[in-house]
C-alpha cells in the first residue's frame, strides 16, 4: 500500500457503538484523542479482529441488543499487533527470570536471521521428511509410553512399586490366572475379558439391589453359595487392580514389539507369570528398554537438531554429529521389515549430509553470523531505550545450546547478576515502559504492517515519553517507522507532543513521519471524527479569552467564558470585575459582593467599575438589560440550540438549577457541574472550544431540561 492513502473504516453494531466511520493514513501515526467510554477501544478491537480476521473474537464485541457487529476497511493490511493487556499476559514475564516466553521465535522471526535459517534447513529437508515417517515416529512413541509405565529401584533389578508396571505386577503378572483357579473358577471366562474390572464393580455393587435372595437382573433365585463367592470377590480382587495389571501386561507387549526376535517371546511369556518376577527378568526388561531408548535418542537428537546446537563447532565436530546418530540397521531388522526400511531411509539421508558437509558448515557459519548481529541489535535498540528512559537495568537475550533463548534482565550496577521474580522488582512504570520496547522490537521483526497502541503513554514521566516516543517512532531509525500506527488516547499530551510540538519528527528529520490526529466524537452511540491540527490546540487561557471576545456568539456564553479567563489569568476575585462577571454569570438581579469578610449588595460606583471592565471584551454590555434578557426560559432556549457544546451547557445549567430549587438534582451531578469550574480540574491546553465533557452527563441534564421545561 502506498505511504499517504486515506483508507476509511465504517463500523455498526460495535459493543455500544451503534454506527461511525473514522479515516485513517497508511503509514502514518493517526491518534485518535477522546475521553473514557466513547469506545475508541472497541473501534481498535474491532480493527484489529477484521484485519487479523478473527471471527471468533469479532463476536465478542455483539452488542446486548444482538444485532450483528461489521465493519469494513476500504485497504487491506497483512496483520495487525495491538500493545493492550492481552500482549502483556500472553507474551511477558511467565517465568521468574524470564522477560519473554519464546523469544527466539518472535526475535528472528522475518529476520535475515530467517533466511540463513531456511538456506541449512534445505540441505537437511530430505533427513528431516525421513525422521517424520510413521514408522519412525510409532517406535518413538512406544519407546515414550514404555519409559512412563516402567520404572525401575537402584541397580534395575526390581520395578519402582509406584510405576504402573511395578503397581501392576505386585500380585504377579498372571494374578488373573490365580483368581480364575480359585473359588471364582466359573467366572474364568468373564475375568479374562479386557474389561474384567467393570463387570468386577458391576458384581460388587449388584449386592445392594438383591431383594429376597432374587438376581436384581433376572430376578431368579440367587445360589445358596452367593454370598461366599460376593466375600471371595471382595478379598480376592479389587476393580483398580485389574486396570493396572492390564495396563502393565500392554506396556510388556509394547516392549516384546521392539525387541530383537530372540529375547521377544521370552518378553512376551512375562505376562503369564503368576508369581513376582525375579531380579535376572527385571535385568533382561532393562536391557531391551535400554537398547530401545538408545536408538529413540538418536532419532530424538535428529529430530531436533538445531543450528546453533552444532553452530560453533567447526566440520569434525558436526561430522561426528551425524555419525554417533546413524541408527543401528542391525537392531532394527530383527524388529520389523517396514521399520527397518525406514531406518535405512535415515541413514541414506545421513550420508546425504555428511557428503555435503563443507557446504553445511559454511551455511552454518553463515547463520551464526547473523544470529550474533541480529542478538546484537536487539539488545542495542532496547539498551538504548532503557538507558534514556532512566531504568536502571540492562536487557540480555542469549540462544543457548538447546536452540531455545533467554531473555533477562540484570541491574546496571552489577552485570553478574540476572533479577529474579522481575515483577515484584520493577514499578508499574517500569514494567510498562519495557512492555511497549519488547512490544516494538518484536513488531519490527513481524509481518505486522498495522499496530494499534491503546493509551500507551499518558502514564509515563517526561524523560519516559520522549524515550518512548523515540523509540517506537522516529523516522530514522523507530522500531515501527515503517508501519501504520493507530494510537488511542484520552490524554491530551500525546497530541501536543505530536502535533503542536512535532517531538516525534524534530527539526532534522529527512523523512518525517506523517501524524493525523482526530477528536472522536459519540454522539447517543453515532461516532464521528474532527480533524485537530496545530492551529486547533491553544493555551486554555487564550482560548478562554478568544471565547470571550468573540463577537458571533450568544452573549452569555462570553460572559462565562470570561469569567473562566479571568479565573485562569489568575485576576483578583475581590475585584469589581471579577465580581461582576460572577453575578452576570449567576444572573443575580442585584449584584453580590463576595469576598473573604462576606457578603454583600455591591454599590453603583462598583457596579460601573466592573461593567467597564467587561466592556473591553464584550461591547455593547448594560447589566440590568443582560438580566433581563437571561430569563430561565432563554436560559433554556440556549441550552437546546446546536451551536451549544457540551462545556456550554453544564454551564447554563447551574442557574436554572440555582433559579429552580425544587427540582431534585443529583448531588453527584451537582459536584461535577460545580467543581468542572474549577482551574486544577482543566486541562493547560485545549482543542478549540472541544472540552471533553462525557455525553452520559449530558445526558442526565437532559433529563433535568425535560423537568424544567414543564415547570418554567
Amino acid at each position: 500500500m502506498s505511504s499517504g492513502i486515506v483508507v476509511n473504516v465504517d463500523f455498526e453494531n460495535i459493543q455500544s457503538i451503534k454506527k461511525g466511520s473514522i479515516t485513517l493514513k497508511d503509514n502514518a501515526i493517526n491518534i485518535k484523542y477522546g475521553y473514557n467510554g466513547l469506545g475508541k477501544s472497541s473501534i481498535g478491537k474491532a480493527i484489529e479482529y477484521s484485519i487479523n480476521n478473527d471471527s471468533e473474537r469479532f463476536k465478542f464485541l455483539t452488542p446486548y441488543t444482538g444485532e450483528e457487529p461489521s465493519i469494513d476497511i476500504s485497504n487491506k493490511y497483512n496483520l495487525c499487533s495491538s500493545f493492550n493487556k492481552d500482549f502483556i499476559d500472553s507474551w511477558l514475564f511467565k517465568a521468574s527470570n524470564e522477560i519473554i516466553d519464546d523469544s527466539y521465535t518472535v526475535f528472528y522471526n522475518g529476520d535475515s536471521v530467517k533466511k540463513q535459517e531456511e538456506d541449512i534447513n534445505d540441505r537437511l529437508k530430505n533427513l528431516a521428511k525421513s525422521l517424520q515417517d510413521e514408522q519412525i515416529l510409532n517406535y518413538v512413541a512406544k519407546c515414550r509410553e514404555i519409559n512412563s509405565n516402567i520404572k525401575f529401584k537402584s541397580h534395575n533389578t526390581a520395578f519402582d512399586a509406584r510405576s504402573v508396571v511395578g503397581s501392576g505386577f505386585k500380585n504377579g503378572p498372571a494374578f488373573i490366572k490365580k483368581v480364575e483357579e480359585s473359588e471364582l473358577a466359573n467366572y474364568s471366562k468373564l475375568i479374562s475379558l479386557s474389561n474384567s474390572p467393570q463387570w468386577f464393580k458391576w458384581f460388587s455393587d449388584g449386592k445392594n439391589y438383591v431383594v429376597d435372595n432374587k438376581c436384581p437382573y433376572c430376578l431368579n433365585e440367587l445360589s445358596d453359595d452367593f454370598s461366599d463367592i460376593q466375600t471371595c470377590i471382595e478379598k480376592l480382587v479389587k476393580e483398580n487392580d485389574f486396570k493396572k495389571n492390564n495396563t502393565a501386561k500392554e506396556t510388556i507387549l509394547k516392549l516384546a514389539s521392539i525387541t530383537d526376535k530372540t529375547d521377544r517371546e521370552k518378553i512376551k511369556s512375562i505376562n503369564e507369570m503368576k508369581d513376582q518376577l525375579d531380579a535376572g527378568i527385571i535385568t533382561l526388561i532393562s536391557e531391551k528398554i535400554n537398547k530401545a531408548n538408545a536408538e529413540m535418542d538418536k532419532i530424538n537428537n535428529l529430530i531436533y537438531q538445531k543450528k546453533f546446537s552444532i553452530g560453533s563447532a567447526d566440520e569434525t565436530t558436526i561430522l561426528n554429529f551425524y555419525n554417533s546418530n546413524r541408527l543401528d540397521e542391525s537392531f532394527f531388522e530383527e524388529i520389523g521389515e517396514d521399520l527397518y526400511s525406514s531406518i535405512k531411509t535415515i541413514n541414506g539421508c545421513i550420508d546425504d549430509v555428511i557428503s555435503q558437509i563443507n557446504d553445511i558448515f559454511n551455511a552454518i557459519n553463515k547463520f551464526n553470523l547473523e544470529l550474533a548481529e541480529s542478538t546484537n541489535n536487539v539488545n542495542n535498540e532496547i539498551n538504548n531505550f532503557l538507558k534514556f528512559s532512566g531504568i536502571p537495568y540492562k536487557f540480555e537475550i542469549k540462544v543457548l545450546e538447546d536452540g531455545k533463548s533467554q531473555t533477562v534482565i540484570k541491574p546496571i550496577q552489577n552485570d553478574s547478576m540476572i533479577v529474579e521474580e522481575i515483577e515484584r522488582h520493577l514499578s508499574y512504570g517500569e514494567i510498562n515502559s519495557f512492555s511497549l520496547a519488547l512490544f516494538g522490537a518484536i513488531n519490527k521483526r513481524s509481518d505486522s504492517d498495522f499496530i494499534i497502541l491503546d493509551d500507551p503513554i499518558s502514564s509515563f514521566d517526561e524523560n519516559k515519553k520522549f524515550a518512548v516516543m523515540h523509540y517506537l517512532f522516529n523516522p530514522e531509525d523507530g522500531v515501527l517507522k515503517d508501519k501504520t500506527i493507530l494510537l488511542l488516547t484520552h490524554d491530551m499530551e500525546p497530541i501536543l507532543d505530536m502535533v503542536r510540538k512535532d517531538f516525534v519528527n524534530g527539526r532534522k528529520a529527512t523523512n518525517p513521519k506523517k501524524i493525523c490526529a482526530h477528536l472522536i466524537l459519540n454522539d447517543n452511540g453515532i461516532v464521528s471524527e474532527k480533524e485537530i491540527t496545530k492551529n486547533d490546540i491553544k493555551n486554555t487561557i487564550q482560548q478562554e479569552l478568544d471565547l470571550a471576545n468573540n463577537s458571533s456568539i450568544d452573549t452569555y456564553l462570553r460572559v462565562i467564558h470570561l469569567r473562566r479567563y479571568y479565573d485562569l489569568n489568575a485576576v483578583d476575585h475581590e475585584s469589581n470585575e471579577y465580581q461582576m462577571a460572577s453575578n452576570a454569570e449567576h444572573l443575580r438581579v442585584k449584584p453580590l459582593y463576595k469576598g473573604k469578610k462576606g457578603t454583600r449588595e455591591m454599590d453603583h460606583g462598583d457596579v460601573l467599575d466592573g461593567c467597564n471592565a467587561i466592556l473591553k471584551h464584550i461591547n455593547p454590555f448594560d447589566y440590568d438589560a443582560f438580566i433581563s434578557k437571561y430569563t430561565d426560559r432563554e436560559l433554556l432556549n440556549l441550552y437546546v440550540l446546536p451551536t451549544s457544546s457540551n462545556y456550554d451547557k453544564i454551564r447554563i445549567i447551574r442557574p436554572l438549577l440555582d433559579h429552580n430549587k425544587s427540582v431534585d438534582k443529583d448531588m453527584k451531578l451537582w459536584n461535577f457541574i460545580t467543581e468542572n469550574y474549577h482551574v486544577e480540574n482543566m486541562y493547560l491546553y485545549g482543542i478549540c472550544d472541544n472540552k471533553q465533557i462525557p455525553d452520559y452527563i449530558i445526558r442526565l441534564c437532559d433529563e433535568l431540561i425535560n423537568e424544567l421545561n414543564k415547570i418554567i
